[in-house]
């Protein structure tokens, strides 16, 4: 399936990301910022747009996402809500994508990461689907409105969409503006005060971002029943333990205070609509978690410190920002200065008398900086004309002289006009400018978007041709048992197995009977952990999973178990089991237990075809009336064993009967003290031989002697 992640970078974001790869999964992601320096590797695609973008179509066009999932309540870029532009963006945002994943046509599931602050003015309690959520604060504002807006176009439209309310999510973050929100109180106080406070019976639920993870998955991947669901754990912790399970990750340098608040405050999301249905649950433990949490935080402290002391910072860029403000008034005023020493040095009877300096220094604001600052010049040039006249006159005689009045309007005049007429110009000029940008933008948009097109096309191109997990490589692989002789079909199982599965240790069993199962090949030493024989029904997990017709994952990660085991059946029968012992806890994926049940599949298909060969050859290949292969037709199995044992794929030892007795006497009582796989055959001279599959030297002087005891002498042939 092809993922869309819509969200700013955070630890949210990440698991989410490993989880959809983990499992086999395109995972795209569209970050929210047009100019997003961050650049990851391990996403198909990133596209560096806001939620806002007039390209959305192109995006979803060029991701194609089988689902989309909007972070919402979990993208910490939106804070508490309370800046009005980024809450106005944040819905904005999520109705674009809505509406063009809608429009896509391609039935894409969309979902929304909700949280339990949207009960934040729900009264104590456990709430489950159908308590109606009551909100009061901005976040819990924002939060439900997305909650609706999803929802509506499920109710108007009939748009495949899902509502998960996480409960209290907590993960590692990446940086002070990523610290889960239910963590960040008691977190900012261990880091500067040395304590914590925490309130008496008080408790919530807490949900690991490992398991909302894994949640989603199976909503994203899964058709469910309901449109919202509750995310969270069936137990509850308290306040106290959180703040004890940070003072245990600072080492135990920190002061736990308890403090009576008023009325014990119990909210948590009921997650049994969710459990029952998917048959799960969380399997992390919140305290202990938190305790690794607070560890990773006073390790990397110095980089948390930083990130809370923003808030001081935030002064210094305020003040900055009103100096910027203050500057082009202060630099009038200095050129004021300049033109008031020029008027006065001028102004008595010398030849520039008749020039106004005042009103050259108002029509340069004017025309350069527009009608503020033109009006500021106005002002202050009228301060100084006045202090002018009062050097000639009294301040009585510039106030009634009607000359006065009609300098200042002239001036104020002249220059609001030509600052108008500045303004209206640079706005008409802005305008211009940002049409011209706007259309630039939509070209680079585009331009991107063709980009990532293209690079998606070239790698779906090398996937269908070369990639090893299609197909066409599998067939072409698994081909080659169709060439080989009928014995030597699990040997091939084995080379092919770990070829496709990219394992090195790879056993692959024949069933003896019901329980019991033994080794035919295998090509590493720890394939051959569980021995030459297995009673595989004593494995429960892996036993169920194969009766089942499933693959087995080793989910616990067992050393007693391979990392992964799948059955080869004959109709209701099972004939085989395929182990792989080696492979990385990535690779243990949905999709790689499809790949082997593929490959199974067709291995089960060339053991079938083998077996009818044999079959229709039985009469030319057996000794009449016994269970010994003729001359020719042993020649190749004993061939086919030694080509193994070459390649590691088995062990083999190879015995002769000296008894002189007819082989219809001796042949039933070779096999009476044989194992089902191992094989007799007869010579062109009438000698009876034994090949001993998967059997050392040390391992055939046993079933020599056994042999002896029953009154058959052999002798074992050290060279083949």
């Amino acid at each position: 399936m092809r993922i869309l992640l819509a969200g700013h970078f955070c630890f949210f974001l990440r698991t989410l990301r490993n989880r959809f790869r983990k499992e086999g999964h395109e995972v795209y992601w569209l970050s929210g910022a047009d100019y997003q320096k961050r650049k990851e590797k391990n996403f198909k695609w990133q596209y560096d747009f806001g939620f806002e973008s007039p390209s959305m179509p192109e995006i979803i066009g060029s991701a194609s996402p089988d689902v989309v999932i909007f972070l919402g309540a979990h993208d910490p870029y939106y804070g508490d809500f309370s800046d009005s532009e980024k809450s106005r963006s944040y819905i904005s945002g999520l109705l674009n994508i809505l509406q063009t994943t809608y429009n896509s046509r391609k039935n894409t599931k969309f979902i929304y990461l909700s949280s339990e602050e949207v009960f934040a003015g729900n009264e104590d309690g456990l709430y489950d689907e159908s308590v109606e959520p009551v909100v009061y604060d901005s976040r819990g504002k924002a939060i439900r409105q997305g909650e609706l807006a999803a929802l509506s176009f499920k109710e108007s439209f009939g748009a495949d969409v899902k509502v998960l309310r996480i409960d209290h999510l907590y993960g590692i973050p990446e940086s002070w503006e990523d610290m889960p929100y239910v963590l960040a109180p008691m977190m900012r106080q261990a880091l500067h005060e040395q304590r914590i406070d925490v309130r008496e019976n008080t408790g919530y639920g807490m949900l690991s971002d490992e398991d909302a993870s894994f949640f989603t998955y199976r909503i994203a991947t899964s058709d469910s029943k309901r449109d919202v669901y509750h995310l969270g754990t069936v137990s509850e912790i308290s306040e106290a333990d959180t703040g004890r399970a940070i003072n245990q990750g600072f080492g135990g340098s920190l002061t736990v205070e308890e403090h009576d608040y008023g009325n014990a405050v119990h909210k948590r999301l009921d997650p049994m609509a969710f459990d029952t249905e998917f048959e799960t649950q969380a399997f992390h433990n919140p305290v202990d978690d938190i305790a690794g949490i607070a560890a990773y935080i006073y390790k990397n402290k110095k980089r948390f410190d930083e990130n809370t002391a923003s808030h001081g910072a935030g002064i210094k860029e305020g003040l900055l920002v009103l100096l910027g403000l203050l500057v082009p008034f202060i630099e009038n005023a200095i050129v004021f200065v300049l033109f008031f020493f020029l008027n006065n040095r001028f102004s008595d009877g010398s030849f520039f008398s008749y020039v106004d300096f005042y009103l050259i220094y108002v029509l340069i604001f004017a025309v350069a900086f527009g009608q503020q600052q033109a009006a500021f010049s106005a002002i202050l040039a009228t301060f100084g004309f006045i202090y002018q006249q009062a050097q000639h006159m009294t301040g009585f005689e510039v106030i009634v002289d009607y000359n006065t009045y009609v300098w200042i309007a002239q001036i104020f005049i002249v220059g609001l006009v030509v600052g108008n007429l500045k303004d209206r110009i640079t706005r008409t000029k802005d305008e211009g400018d940002r049409q011209n940008e706007y259309l630039r933008s939509r070209l680079t948009d585009v331009e991107t978007v063709n980009t990532a097109n293209v690079r998606i096309k070239g790698v779906l191109e090398k996937q269908i041709i070369n990639q090893d997990d299609s197909l066409g490589k599998i067939y072409q692989i698994t081909s080659q048992l169709d060439n080989s002789s009928p014995v030597e079909v699990l040997f091939d199982a084995a080379q092919v197995v770990g070829e496709l599965m990219d394992s090195k240790d790879v056993a692959v069993y024949q069933v003896a009977n019901g329980d019991y199962a033994r080794l035919f090949a295998s090509t590493s030493e720890i394939a051959r952990s569980l021995g030459n024989s297995v009673k595989y029904t004593s494995y429960k997990d892996m036993y169920e999973a194969i009766r089942d017709k499933k693959v087995f994952i080793n989910k616990t990660m067992d050393d007693d178990l391979p990392m992964m085991a799948s059955g080869v059946w004959e109709g209701r029968k099972l004939d085989v089991i395929i182990m792989i012992w080696g492979m990385d806890w990535e690779d243990m994926t949905l999709a790689n237990a499809d790949k082997l049940t593929v490959i199974g599949l067709l291995i089960q298909n060339a053991i079938a075809q083998s077996t009818r060969y044999i079959d229709a050859l039985r009469e030319q290949r057996y000794a009449q009336g016994l269970d010994v292969l003729t001359d020719s037709a042993f020649e190749t199995l004993l061939g086919a064993f030694v080509n193994a044992k070459k390649k590691g794929l088995t062990d083999m030892t190879l015995m002769c009967v000296k008894n002189d007795e007819p082989l219809e006497q001796t042949a039933p009582l070779v096999r009476k003290q044989l194992r089902s796989s191992d094989y007799m055959g007869a010579t062109n001279k009438g000698r009876l031989l034994i090949l001993l599959s998967n059997t050392d030297y040390k391992n055939a002087l046993r079933v020599q002697k056994r042999l002896s005891t029953a009154g058959l002498h052999t002798q074992i042939v050290g060279e083949i």
